[in-house]
């Protein structure tokens, strides 16, 4: 299983953030960012092309991945 498409969706009067995970075996993960109306743009430009091809059960591969690829974008941790 690989994931082939992730899509955020800004909330309306909201700074939520829906973040869907498309596989290639259909299955669709669905998460939330409560955060500023611009991380959608840092999910599907910078974060997306990191786990495009990746297998999505690599939870913590993924995540180091991604926190390594954002950490000098303001992250406090």
């Amino acid at each position: 299983m690989r994931v082939v498409d992730v899509k955020a969706t800004g909330l309306a009067q909201s700074t939520s953030t829906v973040v869907q995970v498309y596989t290639d075996d259909g299955i669709v993960g669905v998460g939330h960012s409560d955060s500023s109306p611009h991380v959608r743009y840092i999910i599907e430009g910078d974060l997306k092309p990191l786990v495009v091809g990746e297998d999505p059960l690599e939870v913590g591969k993924l995540w180091t991945k991604m926190y390594r690829a954002v950490a000098g974008m303001g992250s406090e941790a």
